[in-house]
C-alpha cells in the first residue's frame, strides 16, 4: 500500500509468482472481419443498401438537358436529378407544360403556384405552376 498526502493508494501488480494458465487467456479471432476483403465487401453492401433507401424515399427522376434558357447555370446536354419535396423562390424545379418537361428556376411563390423563368430568358414563362405540374426540384447537376 502506497500512502500520498496521507490518503491511501493501493496499487496492483500482476502476479508472477504463478504461471498464467492458458485456459483462462481470451484470444480475439483473427477472421472476424479483419481481411480488407471483407471490410470492402460490407461497407459495399451498406452504400447499395443506403442507395436503394435514397431511390425508395426520394424517387429520384433523371433528365438530360436540351436548351440554353438555364444558361449559364444549366447548359445543354447536362444532365439533372430532381425528387420532389418542398419549393421556394430560387429553387430550380423541373414541371410540365403541355407536352414538354421544363427546368427553370422559381422566380416567385404565389398563393396558388409558382411562376418560373429560365436564368438565360429576359421575361417569366407564361405559365402558373401548380404541385400537380412539378416533377421535381434539381439536387445535382452533371
Amino acid at each position: 500500500m502506497l500512502t500520498i498526502d496521507g490518503n491511501k493508494q493501493f496499487i496492483l501488480k500482476p502476479n508472477t509468482d504463478k504461471p498464467s494458465d492458458p485456459k483462462l487467456t481470451t484470444e480475439i479471432p483473427t477472421d472476424s472481419f479483419t481481411t480488407k476483403r471483407e471490410r470492402i465487401i460490407v461497407v459495399g453492401i451498406i452504400v447499395v443498401l443506403f442507395i436503394l433507401v435514397v431511390a425508395i424515399v426520394f424517387r429520384p427522376s433523371v433528365y438530360g438537358v436540351v436548351g440554353t434558357s438555364m444558361e449559364p447555370t444549366i447548359y445543354e446536354g447536362d444532365t439533372v436529378i430532381v425528387v420532389k419535396g418542398l419549393y421556394k423562390e430560387g429553387d430550380i424545379i423541373a414541371f410540365y407544360w403541355d407536352d414538354l418537361k421544363v427546368i427553370h428556376r422559381i422566380k416567385s411563390v404565389e398563393d396558388d403556384g409558382y411562376i418560373a423563368q429560365g436564368d438565360n430568358n429576359e421575361i417569366p414563362d407564361d405559365l402558373l405552376i401548380t404541385d400537380c405540374l412539378i416533377i421535381g426540384k434539381m439536387v445535382v447537376r452533371f
